[in-house]
């Protein structure tokens, strides 16, 4: 996060990252968050601080690979305030659904986007192609036990290699096979995982950065 520039939080949750980046110097935060109680959390946070009011922005939205609306549940997590927010077939609620393309500001300068969305980055991964020109870093939550297809994911990222490196979490450039080896391992408990799974996160560098 570099002071006076623009940060986008997808998926901000109650927003803790939003808040750190704000903390930073950020010149504004932007925020997506789908779910209904999160959202409201985030208002309330908002407004129980004068400082955050001309400084974020809060969109109750989804992002996905289309527009129009999607499912996002299961409604108990949603009541409970969880962030878990990956499109799937299930009970939950409905959302308006945007492209990444819909939630840039053009009058804004980014140096920081950071998106955990719970699995659903399987279905967006190529669109983050629209990301290069802001020549910002991206910092991606991966969910491998959440995907239908592990392989086409990494494929996706792979992708993205003319224009992005991938690095971890001390800005350092690692290999596509090291990302590979965690997203397709079998083993639920990896050693660079969370104690929930094989969860981990990585980080976009534009290349020329």
């Amino acid at each position: 996060m570099v002071k006076d520039t623009a940060y986008l939080d997808i998926g901000g949750w109650v927003g803790p990252t939003a808040l750190i980046a704000t903390e930073l110097g950020a010149k504004k935060v932007f925020v997506v968050e789908p779910n209904p109680m999160n959202f409201i959390n985030l208002l309330t946070t908002q407004f129980s601080n004068k400082d955050l009011l001309d400084k974020w922005t809060i969109l109750n939205l989804c992002v996905s690979s289309s527009r129009g609306f999607l499912q996002i549940g299961p409604i108990d997590g949603i009541m409970n305030s969880s962030s878990a927010t990956n499109i799937r077939d299930q009970k939950g609620v409905e959302v308006l659904s945007v492209l990444f393309e819909d939630i840039l500001d053009p009058q804004s300068v980014y140096s920081l986007i950071k998106i955990d969305i719970e699995g659903a980055e399987e279905f967006i991964i190529q669109d983050l192609r629209v990301f290069f020109n802001t020549n910002a870093a991206i910092w991606l939550s991966i969910h491998p036990p959440f995907y239908q297809d592990k392989a086409g994911v990494f494929e996706n990222l792979y992708s993205l290699n003319d224009i992005y490196h991938p690095t971890d979490e001390n800005n350092t450039v690692i290999s596509w096979d090291e990302v590979k080896l965690k997203i397709m391992s079998d083993d639920k408990l990896p050693e660079w995982g969370t104690k929930y799974g094989n969860f981990f996160e990585i980080g976009l560098l534009p290349k020329g950065n």
